[in-house]
Order: C-alpha cells, then sequence, then structure tokens
C-alpha cells in the first residue's frame, strides 16, 4: 500500500474513534484500573462463563472500556480482508458475539477511506445474547454523524449462539467472530462439532479477531485444527508475531491502543479463513451430464462446451501412438481441426460406469467423413479422471478392427 493511502485509511480510523469517543464517552484513569480489573478476572476465568448475566450488569461499562480499543483491532482484520482481495465482492456479513456493533464501526472506518471510490453497501447481521448491547449501539449509531454511514445497513438479533451459524442469516459472505470466539467455544451449551459444519456449509470467508488468554487458548488450538482440515488459512504478513494457526498481536506494538491495555501487554489473535472447494465425486447424475456433454459437443461441434467438460489444464490422449494434447487451447484446437471433415454425427453412449473421480464410458458414432466422402462408424470407449466437475484427463480408446467404411 502506498503511503498515501496508509494516511487516509488512518485518518479515517482516526475520525471514526473520535466520533465514538465523543459519544460513548473516555475511561478515567480509577474508573480504567477498576474497570480492567473487572474484565480480566471475568476474561480469564478457567470456568465456563456467564456472558449473559455478566454483560446485562456491565453493558455500559465494558463498551466504554472496550469499544474504542476493539475498534483499532477490528480496522486491522478489515484492512487485512481488504488488501486480500475478500471484500470486493461482500455484501452480507454474520457478526457473531457482535456486542455493541466494533465490527459494524470497523467496516465504516474503511467505508470513510473508500466512499469516494466504491458505492459498496454492507448488511451487516449482528447477533449477541445480550439485549441491552442493542440500546448501546442504537444511541451511537443515531448520535453519529459520518459520511459513508449509509454503505452500513445494519440488522441487530438477540440470540444465543449454540452452533448452527446460519440460524442467524441468509447466505453471509464473510462470518466474524469479532473478541467472541473464545467466550463462544468455552460454553459447554455450545455444539462445537455442529459449529464448524455450518461454517462449512455456509462456505463464507470466517474471520477471528481476539483476546489471547490462557483460558481459551487451548479451545483456540483445537477450533484451529479442525478448520485446517476444511478451510484455508491466509496469512495476514504484517501482524508482527505468529502463534499457531493464529496471527498473535502485541496490542503494545499499536500506537492507537490506549495506556491501559499498553502497559498490560494483552495479546489478541486473528485469523482468517476461506474454504476449501467441496469435494466433488461423481454420481449417477453427475456422470451422465458429462457424458451427455460430451455428446452434445461432438454432435454440434460445438467448441465451446468443451469449457464445461474440459479443465484449464487438462491432458487429452487421443491415441497412445500420438503427442497427447495438453490444456483445453490445444484440445479446442484438435476439435476444431476435426470438425472440418466431419458432418451428421451420430454419438451414442453404450455403457456409463464410474467410481468417485474416475469415468468410463463405452461408445459408438457414425459420421460422414467429408474429405473421404465416405460414412465412418466407429466403437470404443473413452476414460476420464474427473476432479471439480471437469475431466483433467482423458483417454480415447477405439480397436481399429471396429472402425469400417460404409457407401
Amino acid at each position: 500500500m502506498t503511503k498515501a493511502g496508509e494516511m487516509i485509511e488512518n485518518s479515517s480510523l482516526d475520525r471514526v474513534r473520535r466520533s465514538l469517543e465523543t459519544i460513548v464517552g473516555a475511561s478515567t484513569p480509577d474508573s480504567a484500573t477498576r474497570e480492567a480489573e473487572l474484565f480480566r478476572r471475568y476474561f480469564r476465568a478457567s470456568v465456563s462463563p456467564q456472558p449473559q448475566s455478566f454483560y446485562v450488569s456491565n453493558c455500559a461499562t465494558f463498551s466504554r472500556h472496550y469499544l474504542l480499543p476493539n475498534l483499532v483491532k477490528n480496522h486491522h482484520l478489515v484492512l487485512q480482508l481488504h488488501r486480500l482481495g475478500l471484500l470486493q465482492d461482500c455484501h452480507n456479513v454474520l457478526d457473531l458475539g457482535a456486542g455493541p456493533g466494533t465490527f459494524a464501526f470497523s467496516l465504516l472506518c474503511w467505508l470513510q477511506s473508500q466512499h469516494k471510490e466504491t458505492n459498496q453497501e454492507f448488511r451487516v447481521s449482528m447477533v449477541d445474547a445480550v439485549e441491552e448491547f442493542r440500546g448501546v449501539f442504537d444511541s451511537i449509531w443515531k448520535d453519529l454523524r459520518l459520511p459513508a454511514k449509509d454503505g452500513l445497513l445494519p440488522r441487530q438479533v438477540t440470540a444465543f449462539i449454540k452452533g448452527d451459524v446460519l440460524e442467524h442469516a441468509d447466505k453471509p459472505e464473510l462470518i466474524v467472530f469479532s473478541n467472541s470466539l473464545g467466550e463462544i467455544l468455552r460454553n459447554s451449551e455450545v455444539d462445537h462439532g455442529r459449529l464448524i459444519d455450518s461454517l462449512v456449509q455456509a462456505q463464507a470467508v470466517t474471520a477471528i479477531v481476539d483476546y489471547d488468554y490462557e483460558s481459551v487458548s487451548p479451545f483456540f488450538k483445537e477450533f484451529a485444527a479442525e478448520m485446517s482440515s476444511v478451510f484455508h488459512k491466509v496469512s495476514c504478513g504484517d501482524w508482527p508475531l505468529r502463534h499457531g494457526a493464529y496471527e498473535q498481536v502485541d496490542l503494545g506494538c499499536l500506537s492507537q491502543i490506549n495506556a491501559s491495555l499498553r502497559a498490560r501487554r494483552v495479546r489478541c489473535l486473528n485469523s482468517v479463513w476461506i474454504p476449501k472447494p467441496r469435494e466433488f465425486k461423481l454420481d449417477a447424475v453427475s456422470a451422465n451430464d458429462l457424458v451427455l456433454t460430451y455428446k452434445r459437443a461432438w454432435e454440434h461441434h460445438d467448441v465451446e462446451l468443451l469449457s464445461e467438460l474440459f479443465a484449464e489444464d487438462a491432458t487429452y490422449v487421443e491415441r497412445q501412438d500420438r503427442r497427447p494434447f495438453f490444456g483445453l487451447s490445444e484440445i479446442k484446437t484438435y476439435w476444431q481441426r476435426n470438425a472440418l471433415h466431419q458432418a451428421s454425427v451420430e454419438f451414442e453412449p453404450l455403457s456409463i460406469d464410474f467410481s468417485d473421480h474416475n469415468l468410463l464410458v463405452g461408445w459408438r458414432c457414425q459420421f460422414f467423413r467429408k474429405d473421404l466422402s465416405q460414412w465412418l462408424n466407429l466403437e470404443g470407449e473413452f476414460e476420464a479422471v474427473v476432479c471439480n466437475g471437469r475431466i483433467s484427463r482423458f483417454v480415447e480408446k477405439f480397436d481399429k478392427k471396429m472402425s469400417y467404411l460404409r457407401d
């Protein structure tokens, strides 16, 4: 990023932060010390927390103490998502454990720096079990006077997160655990397996930012191990420290954080995950569809249909004694050359056998050879290896004894 771009983003953060500070108010040194100790004891508890009763009693205090520091943490996460290109086509955001809406305000920081270049709009569903946070967010949102505010469409949902994230939003493209995953994971009422399964089902980018307390560190590691089997971990390179599958950040190195947090040198974790493509396996329907597409492509000499059949780097073996064709471009050229000499093609599949990624098709075909002015009848088979719905290797076989001319 250019220096000018960084200045714009930092000034946008400062503008939103000053506006929030005016509305929320800043803690006095004495109250900050008391609040810090209160929340430190709570978050570092080794037993399962009672988040609803705790936050109901301390909602305003929590918002005053954590809203601005968390804004900075989330702002860095949003910048990473932007630099990775993960905000480009993102419109639906699901924030789980949203609290007073810190991640939404962090998106607003980004929109502040982008509003002259983009008309992007975010629909943000903010889910939290504590009803009182709705009042805090509504009050702040009402008093916030900033350009680009129209780019955010907040929707608040009061609900306890038990595992299935898709209960709370329809087709999210970005799912955020904003300083909430640690509490969600260590709560005995949450079904961890169901949580992972629903994240896989959502097929959305999953982003995590949280404090690295000892009481939740084992849960983070277990969660990361499960996520790594179904998601790709994305590096967020300019976060200074690493911790397992997470980026680990010493808040003391972020100059925007207030003095009380710097003095405690609290660490936070940052992690971005992109879903792996779901494994494709042939079934009766997909195998039949591939064969019918092959039939249409040959009978109509429709070279464009080959893009639906073959992967970009596919290998096509027409005959064992000839050089294979490598890549979709060479395959298309070969088919275009054949089309010059063929007319009235009739392709008939005789048998279709398949396993997870392998397809074996017996066939016969007749067509008129224009260059020979004769009909040609062929019978043979082709074998195909299919990955992610496209043929990656294709081997065509037919016995020359079965090739004959018909007047």
